[in-house]
C-alpha cells in the first residue's frame, strides 16, 4: 500500500513541475498583476479626488506620496528648538506634555488653534506646538494652515505656497500637496499650505472632501496641528473644530478682551474640548528663580512682541 502511495504522490509531483515548466511567462504575470494592485492599494488618492500615481517622489516615512522640500524657516516666528531662549522652550514642552495627558483620557490627535482676535499670536503658537510635538522621537507631525483667507504659515516655515489645502478641497491636489522636508534628527514634521486663493473659503472649508481629506491622511501622523482664522471675524474655525479632536484658544495677555474670549468659546460645541494658551504672559518671578529653572529671565509661553517676518511680508495672527 505504501509503494503505491508514494507512486501516486511522485506521479503528482511530476506534473505539477511540467505544468510550471511549460507555463513561465504566465506563471510570471499571474504574480506580477497581485503585486501591481497592492502598489496601487498602498497610495490611494484622496476621495474624491485624483489619483496621484503619476508623482515621481518616492514613498516618504509616513507612506504618503508627498512633495520632499527644502524649508527656509523664519528665525523671528521658529523659536522651538532654535533659540537659547530656554524658557520659551520649556514652555512649549509643557505645553505638549498637557496634551500628552489629555490624551490619555480620550482620543486625541487633530488640534485645531485659532484665538479671538487677529494678532493675538495663534500663528506663532501653531508653528512652535508643532516644532515641538515633532521634537519626540518617532513622532510624525502635520502642520496645516487652514487660514484661506490671510495665509502666512507658508512664509514662516520658507515653503511653497501652493498646492495646497484648497487645491485639495477643489479636487486639483492629492496628497503631492503635503511638503515632508526629510529625515529629522527625532521626529518626522510635514506641511500643507493654504494653496491657491480662493473666493468663498468658509463654503469650501464646509464641504464634504474636507472630512474626506481628514480621514484619508489621519492615520498617517501622530499629531495633526490645524491653524485658523480667528473666530469673531468668521466662522472657519468652528467649521473645522467638527472635524477636531480639541481645540486651542489662543489669548493674549493683556490684549484680549474677556468678553470676546467668552464670546469666542461659544461659538464651538460642548462636546469638542478647549484649552486656552495664555500668550505674552510675563512671570512676576523673582529674576534668581527664573535663572535657576530656565538660565534667562523671561518666562512666558511666546514672545510674539513682533509680528511673523519674511522679506516682503509682516503680519500679526
Amino acid at each position: 500500500m505504501s509503494r503505491i502511495y508514494d507512486a501516486l504522490s511522485k506521479a503528482e509531483q511530476e506534473a505539477t513541475r511540467k505544468l510550471f515548466e511549460g507555463a513561465p511567462a504566465q506563471a510570471a504575470s499571474e504574480q506580477a498583476a497581485p503585486n501591481e494592485s497592492a502598489a496601487a492599494a498602498a497610495t490611494p488618492a484622496f476621495a474624491g479626488m485624483p489619483a496621484t500615481a503619476a508623482v515621481a517622489q518616492p514613498p516618504t516615512a509616513a507612506g504618503l506620496q508627498c512633495s520632499l522640500a527644502v524649508w527656509n524657516r523664519d528665525g523671528e516666528s521658529v523659536l522651538f528648538g532654535l533659540t537659547a531662549d530656554a524658557g520659551l522652550n520649556e514652555q512649549f514642552r509643557g505645553l505638549r506634555s498637557r496634551l500628552y495627558q489629555l490624551r490619555e483620557k480620550r482620543a486625541l490627535k487633530r488640534l485645531l488653534i485659532t484665538s479671538a482676535l487677529p494678532e493675538e499670536g495663534k500663528s506663532f503658537v501653531a508653528l512652535n506646538l508643532a516644532h515641538a510635538l515633532c521634537a519626540q522621537h518617532g513622532r510624525k507631525v502635520l502642520l496645516v494652515d487652514a487660514d484661506l483667507r490671510r495665509a502666512r504659515l507658508h512664509l514662516a516655515m520658507g515653503a511653497k505656497a501652493s498646492p495646497g489645502l484648497a487645491d485639495c478641497l477643489l479636487g486639483n491636489a492629492g496628497e503631492e500637496a503635503i511638503q515632508y522636508e526629510g529625515k529629522q534628527e527625532a521626529g518626522e514634521l510635514f506641511f500643507l499650505p493654504a494653496g491657491r486663493h480662493v473666493e468663498h473659503p468658509g463654503d469650501l472649508l464646509g464641504s464634504d472632501r474636507l472630512a474626506a481629506l481628514m480621514d484619508r491622511i489621519s492615520d498617517y501622523f501622530d499629531w495633526i496641528v490645524i491653524d485658523t482664522p480667528p473666530v469673531a471675524p468668521v466662522s472657519d474655525a468652528s467649521v473645522l473644530a467638527k472635524h477636531c479632536d480639541a481645540l486651542l484658544l489662543v489669548v493674549r495677555a493683556g490684549s484680549t478682551p474677556i468678553e470676546m474670549a467668552q464670546a469666542a468659546r461659544q461659538e464651538f460645541e460642548v462636546q469638542v474640548p478647549i484649552g486656552v494658551v495664555f500668550n505674552g504672559f510675563k512671570s512676576t518671578l523673582p529674576p534668581q528663580y527664573q535663572r535657576g529653572y530656565y538660565g534667562t529671565q523671561r518666562v512666558q509661553l511666546s514672545r510674539e512682541a513682533e509680528p511673523i517676518k519674511s522679506a516682503n511680508h509682516e503680519v500679526r495672527d
